[in-house]
């Protein structure tokens, strides 16, 4: 998730994410914030990441990306 203002709006995103044993980081970039997931083992704990973003985006677009190393 990328172009939060602040870092303290990223964290809150984070606690209403409320999911265990998902590594993540906050990131400062340009100016803004963002949060990296991952790297997530579980297809279904990606697929719930997933849902509970897109409920959180309020219709909003929200793209997410995911990638195998």
């Amino acid at each position: 998730m990328l172009d939060f203002h602040s870092e303290n709006q990223a964290n809150t995103i984070i606690n209403r994410l409320a999911l265990d044993n998902i590594n993540l980081q906050v990131n400062h970039r340009d100016g803004r914030y963002e949060i990296h997931f991952g790297p997530i083992e579980d297809k279904q704990m990606i697929t719930q990441l997933k849902m509970k973003l897109q409920k959180m985006a309020s219709g909003n677009p929200l793209v997410v990306y995911t990638y195998k190393n």
